[in-house]
């Protein structure tokens, strides 16, 4: 499992307080977890020994697949935002199913399980914590990114 260092002792601690400050929607995320037992500036992210071996350490296909997916992460950020801008809930929530799902096959696994609960959210009639949960899975899409901008 590899690490994504983060850009700066900062950024990480800005990336940890706003998951854990989300942790009232749902304590048992894993995302949650991790945002309370981690300390350290490097944090997993993606785990790009899984995702080598998914493409037979063929770094060519793993390069340009970083590069699709950093793409569609800010599409997927802009539709969040304009969903959000918007009031529509259940379009935040398909765009969460959709990040969940590339970010599951991109092995950026907290990334898929912050998804799943903001999907859960949203689908829920919850909305007291709604900017919580963007901000938790606009801090975890930066913590990815950065790792992508150093790969």
């Amino acid at each position: 499992v590899s690490a994504c260092a983060l850009a700066s002792s900062s950024a990480s601690a800005a990336a940890t307080a706003a998951i854990a400050s989300s942790c009232a929607w749902d304590a048992s995320a894993s995302a949650c977890a991790l945002a309370r037992s981690s300390a350290s500036a490097a944090e997993t992210c993606i785990d790009i020994d899984t995702l080598l071996a998914d493409f037979e350490n063929d770094q060519d296909i793993v390069d340009t697949l970083f590069a699709l997916f950093k793409e569609n992460l800010a599409d997927q950020v802009a539709e969040i935002n304009r969903s959000f801008d918007n009031k529509d809930r259940k379009a935040v929530a398909d765009t969460m199913h959709a990040m969940k799902g590339a970010s599951a096959s991109m092995r950026a696994n907290t990334l898929s399980q912050l998804a799943a609960q903001a999907q859960a959210h949203f689908l829920s009639a919850d909305s007291q914590r709604d900017s919580d949960v963007i901000e938790a899975i606009k801090a975890e899409v930066d913590r990815v990114n950065a790792f992508l901008e150093g790969a």
